[in-house]
């Protein structure tokens, strides 16, 4: 049992401003205090519009006009105001985490002092936010980067690696040498075709080399990479308003729009120089995503957040190989490539045969899998880890779950059981509640995502993008936050889990 009070006096001041008595006023403090917190299936009605003044809300509560106590009682809750001259006595009596309780009496006794000081107070703000300090719990795992760019970054590592294997595909190998001289002649030959920095090159190519390749040059120039489908190039094309294609030819009766550039990989061999300082982005490029019909734009900083958190969270080094696969999901071919490249690792082809085969042949230690692929036949002895875009952790401390959205990169991890884990370094992780505030431990609310994993939001749709992508308040200047739509708490253990609509 835990207990607060409240001076009879005032209480009793402010509920004969609204012609109530005590007890029938203080049954509504506990009705928005529990409504906050999820409440159901109890005695008093929860508010429904947060925005009401909170004498109108006890206008619409059937309660008692006297009574000698309030009484708020559910499954796991039971919440009595008993009055003890020359106070009344708070007392809550629960079957709740302690965190969720603490939580809850802060609410109560927040909202207490301010409705007692103005009965008039709009609901919502009779509540603050909880701590920031939660939403930016993050896991604390990062790489300390030797260049601060992306691009600097891995052309440092393929300078160091020069004789090591970046790439194996098909029993061919191409080493840090060769993929630095292939890139930088592809970054020539894109720019003497007109992309530059912002611009889109969308990606047809065959093989893994070809699109890591052209990848990492798309990058370089600070443009931004769009992977194609096998079929139907023109409608993508036209959304992006790409110009410029490397890969194959596109299947007979597709239309390319007027105007676009296709270069085959053998349009891309030659020598280049080092590019002149003017030529230098300032920045890499990054990708478009599908959503929706859309597309939404990812930009650097994301990325590089995310590459020096993959290499420490899933124990990377230049003894990693790591399965790849071009696929249609660019996020997913980043986390596959440029942190494997990134650390001096070697990029493995996903060939014909079975994974489980592949995994022991090719001596693969680290597998990422998309949503609904089957954990169970993957060899995980002969791996570091397996990465899990999507569905639940494994029982082995080696299978890592990711949660990505198109609009973010890689913004949560979860290990041992969390439905959905905590933030990785650099991202923040907000649940804001039914009051529009930072919920505490325990209560529901929507996930808005912020820091160093947003997008800069949907190609050439601006109210689209105001709409989902909004100014963080609890972050600096001009911070944004994207906010998911999922309904998410926090567990009395520091992870978020969801909470069914």
């Amino acid at each position: 049992m835990q207990a607060i009070s409240v001076d009879d006096l005032e209480l009793a001041r402010s509920a004969g401003r609204v012609g109530r008595a005590p007890a029938a006023f203080l049954a509504a403090v506990f009705g928005a205090a529990i409504g906050r917190h999820g409440g159901a299936d109890s005695t008093v009605a929860a508010p429904v519009d947060w925005r009401v003044p909170f004498r109108d809300y006890l206008s619409t509560l059937d309660v008692p006009a006297e009574a000698p106590e309030a009484v708020w009682s559910e499954a796991k809750i039971r919440l009595v105001a008993t009055h003890v001259e020359p106070v009344w006595v708070l007392e809550l009596d629960h079957t709740l985490p302690a965190a969720y309780a603490d939580g809850l009496l802060d609410s109560l006794h927040g909202a207490l002092a301010r409705v007692v000081a103005d009965p008039d107070t709009p609901l919502a703000d009779l509540f603050t936010d909880a701590s920031a300090e939660q939403s930016r719990a993050a896991d604390e795992l990062w790489f300390r980067p030797p260049v601060w760019h992306l691009v600097g970054w891995l052309r440092r590592t393929a300078e160091r690696r020069a004789d090591s294997v970046a790439v194996e595909e098909n029993g061919s190998r191409l080493t840090y040498r060769n993929l630095e001289e292939a890139v930088r002649a592809t970054t020539a030959v894109l720019r003497a075709r007109g992309a530059r920095a912002d611009d889109v090159v969308g990606l047809a190519t065959d093989t893994l080399t070809d699109t890591v390749t052209t990848l990492l040059a798309v990058l370089r120039i600070g443009a931004r990479y769009l992977l194609l489908p096998p079929t139907n190039h023109g409608d993508p094309l036209r959304r992006t308003g790409c110009r410029v294609v490397v890969g194959a030819a596109p299947p007979d009766g597709d239309d390319h729009p007027a105007g676009v550039t296709l270069l085959s990989p053998d349009d891309l061999i030659g020598a280049a120089g080092p590019l002149a300082e003017g030529e230098r982005p300032q920045r890499a490029g990054g990708y478009l995503a599908p959503v929706d019909g859309g597309y939404v734009a990812m930009s650097a900083e994301p990325l590089f957040n995310l590459t020096a958190w993959q290499l420490v969270s899933l124990s990377m080094d230049h003894d990693s190989r790591v399965l790849a696969s071009p696929g249609v999901d660019p996020g997913a071919l980043f986390r596959e490539v440029v942190p494997t490249l990134a650390v001096g690792g070697t990029v493995i082809a996903r060939d014909r045969t079975p994974l489980a085969a592949q995994v022991v042949a090719d001596r693969v230690t680290h597998v990422h899998l998309r949503d609904g692929v089957e954990l169970p036949g993957i060899p995980l002895g002969h791996l570091r880890h397996v990465c899990v875009t999507g569905g639940e952790p494994g029982p082995d401390a080696r299978v890592v779950r990711l949660f990505a959205r198109p609009e973010t990169q890689v913004a949560l991890t979860a290990r041992d059981g969390a439905a959905l884990g905590r933030p990785i370094t650099g991202v923040t992780a907000q649940v804001v509640d039914r009051t529009g505030h930072l919920a505490p431990p325990g209560v529901p609310g929507d996930l808005h995502l912020g820091g160093r994993c947003v997008a800069d939001g949907y190609l050439a749709d601006p109210g689209r993008t105001d709409d989902r992508f909004t100014p963080d308040p609890h972050g600096p200047a001009g911070a944004r936050r994207f906010r998911t739509g999922l309904r998410v708490r926090w567990d009395d253990h520091g992870d978020l889990v969801r909470v069914p609509d």
